[in-house]
């Protein structure tokens, strides 16, 4: 490749995976160790479920039109700010408003799946995700970050590890509690929802070309945290970033 042709990369390290594989927890580890922030996703799309609430907009409804929901809240102002420590929320406003506990009560959390797979909502997040995150070095996790959000990241993982293997963590979770579950039921679900998150018209889960894979089932949350941070440290030595 000609200099002049030579790829831009952002100093992003994008993370995509099925549920259950640790992203967040291993994403928030490996961003601390490298000084990079982390780019909480999920708030975004939570402060736009907020903001259609508010909107009393009747999110899950069959009949609401998507256009109607992003109508009204295409407006609507997102801020982010961001705490040097990747383990503290990010600093969260609606409007001026500051909302960083109320995104994450029950009531926005039950009806976030429907902003979220919502095609013109989620081209808002989009936008918002890279608008945030330029100039910056952040870590980022999802479905799509590297394949759509951030096809430029200086560094895409795919992380997974085995339907058992996520059960295991998920019932170990909640043993003992209201939400347990037997093992085989909960194999079932994280099956299904994989299979779900694979053929989702927008914001699918998918494994970019690019995207080395880390497979996390015999990993502890320290030993996969360190594999991320040797795998961003050496492509930014490649790169000179």
């Amino acid at each position: 490749m000609a200099p002049s042709e030579a790829k831009h990369y952002d100093r992003i390290v994008a993370i995509d995976g099925p549920a259950g594989a640790g992203k967040s927890t291993i994403a928030r580890g490996a961003a601390s160790k490298l000084g990079f922030q982390y780019l909480d996703t999920g708030a975004i799309y939570r402060t736009y479920t907020l903001a259609a609430l508010r909107k009393e907009i009747p999110l899950g409804a069959e009949d609401l039109p998507e256009s109607n929901v992003h109508a009204l809240i295409k407006d609507v102002k997102i801020n982010l700010e961001w705490d040097k420590d990747p383990n503290k929320p990010a600093i969260v406003t609606l409007d001026g408003e500051e909302v960083t506990a109320e995104i994450r009560k029950n009531y926005v959390t039950e009806k976030i799946r429907y902003i979220a797979d919502m095609k013109m909502i989620r081209a808002m997040a989009t936008s918002l995700q890279r608008q945030t995150a330029a100039g910056g070095r952040f870590i980022c996790e999802g479905r799509d970050q590297g394949t759509v959000v951030f096809p430029n990241a200086f560094l895409k993982i795919y992380l997974w590890a085995t339907p058992q293997e996520r059960a295991t963590r998920r019932f170990n979770e909640i043993v003992g509690t209201p939400e347990e579950i037997d093992m085989e039921t909960l194999i079932r679900k994280i099956m299904t929802r994989d299979r779900l998150d694979m053929g989702r018209e927008v914001g699918a889960l998918k494994k970019d070309m690019d995207a080395i894979e880390v497979d996390s089932t015999e990993l502890s949350i320290e030993q996969s945290i360190d594999k991320v941070v040797e795998l961003a440290q050496t492509r930014m030595q490649e790169l000179g970033l």
